[in-house]
């Protein structure tokens, strides 16, 4: 009841319904005053994201948090911080092997779930903007022709970043669940970095480092949970910047929309 939710007791919000109910949930608690963590993707729909847009901006003090939990992983935050001594533009390929879902689960349907490209994959898309610290400038998207399953849940996407990186991300649906299901890889100056499926951050030429295991798989969504409530005790923004979620939300957007996002359009 989402009523019951937003009662005056409750100052924090945590939205993880069904993806079609994000958005008009997110703007009924910022307009209610209340801090909202919602589970991605943030909306579904231009018309959505303008809407919280508009909210966000008249709220007071408003906080505004998207579940993109992967930038938030122990060895993202290795890798970030190795990044970050370097200035050359880097090179981003992040493969998913996504598994089969069927075309009518409810992810699958435009109206309930969005599909994919927009429920999944603005994940990586976030992880690829959070890493090269840059905007990114253009994205296309490409299709694999699959007959038989009336599902675009196989295709690659490309983007082009302000600081002249690129990324890549291939999000395959027709792999063997044998296979990893994510991996990250990064050239840079004559140097690589691996990430193995949050396990294994792997160094290739790269000075001062060349390896961190974990002892389990971590995604970040422990700390993720942390960074939103040290941010609320201590009164601070949220900790990915309301302007990086709108962007990478309007990147899924328009792929999802035309195949094609241009920030200068």
């Amino acid at each position: 009841d989402i009523e019951q939710a937003l009662d005056d007791a409750v100052d924090t919000v945590v939205i993880a319904t069904q993806h079609n109910l994000h958005a008009t949930q997110a703007v009924q608690a910022l307009q209610e005053g209340k801090h909202v963590f919602v589970e991605k993707p943030l909306c579904l729909s231009r018309e959505e994201l303008d809407a919280i847009q508009e909210d966000y901006l008249s709220a007071k003090n408003p906080f505004l948090m998207v579940g993109f939990n992967r930038r938030f992983a122990p060895l993202t935050q290795t890798l970030n911080e190795l990044l970050k001594s370097r200035s050359d533009p880097k090179s981003f390929i992040y493969t998913v092997n996504a598994g089969y879902i069927p075309p009518d689960h409810w992810t699958q349907l435009p109206e309930i779930g969005g599909g994919r490209l927009l429920g999944e994959a603005c994940h990586f898309i976030d992880l690829i903007r959070f890493l090269a610290a840059s905007p990114i400038e253009n994205a296309t998207v490409h299709y694999a022709q699959t007959s038989g399953t009336g599902s675009m849940d196989t295709f690659s996407i490309q983007l082009t970043l302000a600081d002249g990186s690129l990324g890549t991300v291939h999000y395959f649906a027709n792999g063997s669940k044998n296979f990893p299901k994510e991996r990250l890889d990064v050239f840079c100056g004559g140097s690589g970095l691996q990430l193995d499926n949050f396990r294994t951050l792997q160094g290739y030429g790269w000075q001062g480092f060349s390896k961190q295991k974990s002892s389990r798989q971590d995604k970040g969504h422990e700390m993720e949970m942390q960074s939103i409530i040290t941010s609320l005790t201590e009164g601070q923004p949220a900790p990915i910047p309301f302007s990086e979620i709108i962007e990478v939300t309007d990147v899924s957007l328009a792929l999802a929309e035309s195949g094609r996002y241009s920030a200068h359009r």
